[in-house]
């Protein structure tokens, strides 16, 4: 190392000023890659987010969509049951009056038989 103490000042200066610039860039490269590094995650982490927030978007949207589909379900057969319900009371009456017209058939058959047996 003695060739050092035999190089004039000014190349020792510009050495030591070139060895630091060079450190300054080579620290400068490296935590501007990790801020990079950082920026890119962080980019990712809300691109992320944001597809999770539109997934859960559509769920919510097809949720809503199937409560709904469920409550028109839900409606038609109340209707329906309550329909059946009606036919089922009309059919009762039916039954009644058929019954009683029924009962008046008989009784103009025997009436008509009983005159035709005079």
């Amino acid at each position: 190392m003695d060739f050092l103490n035999e190089l004039p000042e000014w190349v020792k200066w510009l050495g030591a000023i070139g060895g630091t610039i060079a450190g300054g860039v080579l620290f400068l490269r490296q935590y501007l890659s990790g801020a990079a590094a950082e920026r890119a995650n962080d980019s990712g982490q809300i691109a992320a987010i944001n597809v999770w927030r539109q997934v859960a978007e559509a769920a919510q949207a097809q949720a809503t969509a199937e409560r709904g589909r469920a409550d028109q379900f839900a409606k038609e057969r109340n209707e329906a049951i309550e329909l059946v319900g009606t036919l089922k009371g009309q059919l009762a009456e039916m039954n009644r009056q058929l019954a009683v017209l029924q009962t008046k058939v008989d009784q103009l058959t025997e009436q008509l038989n009983a005159k035709n047996k005079i």
